[in-house]
């Protein structure tokens, strides 16, 4: 028997539970392709809030939340498989003891990766390649990294860095968090939201004309989107790969969209690594394995049980982006 918490009801954290389900049953689910994955942990992302809001039309309960993992392979028909450390991302959740995962939706990781910052080592690093990813095939030469100040925002202006685009980072704070972000991101341009909004817009704009910044990442939503949007220089695209807010998009200016020629358009992992050709994917998934120790490690803020969950779930949402929180699996 293994362990997973399973939600019952949306908007209710009394109707999640932990129950104990048959690894007997995960088994016969074994075949060629895939094996079974002891969970090590599994992080809180901001995926699985919505899911708990039930703002994801397809979702439907009960199921159970989590969308990657780390832990150790310890069932495959191919025996040189067991005993390897992976990261992997499921649709069918990973807050529990056990998964089932195939190479395709898996990186294997180096022995000396640790394996509690490596559960976050699937989702925010493919995001933030892939985010990069498109950048380059627009020819952008500056992103626009919003909500720069998370673990993902951290990410995303490193790998432009590395790419060779200048990164325009918008984060919340006071001038010395500006300040702050300014020294550990070794990239001078950032601003703040926490002003006028009119401020803030005039700002943005000159910054990211000055910089060419025709491509902007948003993970927030609400009416930040549309500030940004219409201050975007001529033929930007605005990627929308979340919504931190909670808030639909407000704002977006029709002129915008058809005399200044942008566009927004909408951006998941899960998509993109399918829609790309097999040789870049491969290469993807190698970044990450390569620089899991480096660029993509993540620090962990805090870790709970599975019978924790309550508790984990309202730290969760209380703490500022950048510090994760994961479940430990007690085996």
């Amino acid at each position: 028997m293994y362990k997973a918490v399973v939600v019952k009801e949306f908007k209710n954290d009394e109707a999640i539970f932990v129950e104990e389900f048959s690894l007997e049953e995960l088994r016969k689910g074994l075949d060629e392709k895939n094996f079974i994955v002891k969970v090590h942990a599994a992080p809180l992302n901001p995926l699985d809030q919505n899911k708990l809001l039930g703002t994801i039309f397809t979702l439907k309960c009960p199921f159970t939340p989590g969308s990657e993992a780390s832990g150790i392979i310890v069932e495959s028909h191919n025996k040189d498989l067991i005993g390897k450390k992976v990261a992997v991302s499921v649709q069918t959740g990973t807050w529990k003891e056990y998964i089932l995962a195939t190479e395709e939706n898996s990186i294997f990781l180096n022995d000396d990766v640790d394996l509690d910052s490596a559960s976050c080592g699937f989702v925010n690093p493919l995001t933030a390649v892939g985010l990069i990813y498109q950048a380059q095939k627009y020819n952008a030469k500056a992103v626009v990294n919003l909500a720069a100040q998370s673990a993902l925002g951290k990410m995303i202006n490193y790998l432009a860095k590395d790419s060779g685009l200048n990164c325009l980072n918008v984060i919340r704070g006071d001038e010395n968090r500006i300040q702050s972000i300014i020294k550990e991101y070794q990239n001078e341009n950032v601003i703040s939201t926490d002003q006028d909004p009119q401020s803030f817009q005039k700002q943005f704009k000159e910054l990211a004309e000055k910089l060419s910044a025709t491509v902007a990442f948003d993970p927030v939503g609400g009416s930040l989107t549309g500030q940004i949007f219409n201050n975007l220089p001529q033929n930007s695209i605005l990627i929308v790969y979340g919504s931190l807010s909670q808030k639909d998009i407000e704002g977006i200016n029709g002129v915008q969209v058809r005399w200044a020629n942008k566009r927004l358009e909408g951006f998941t992992f899960y998509g993109w690594i399918q829609s790309i050709p097999e040789q870049d994917r491969k290469k993807s998934k190698e970044l990450v394995q390569q620089k899991m120790n480096t660029l993509f490690k993540t620090q962990i803020h805090t870790s709970y049980g599975l019978n924790q969950h309550k508790e984990a779930i309202s730290l969760f949402r209380k703490v500022q982006g950048g510090q994760k929180i994961i479940f430990k699996m007690i085996h």
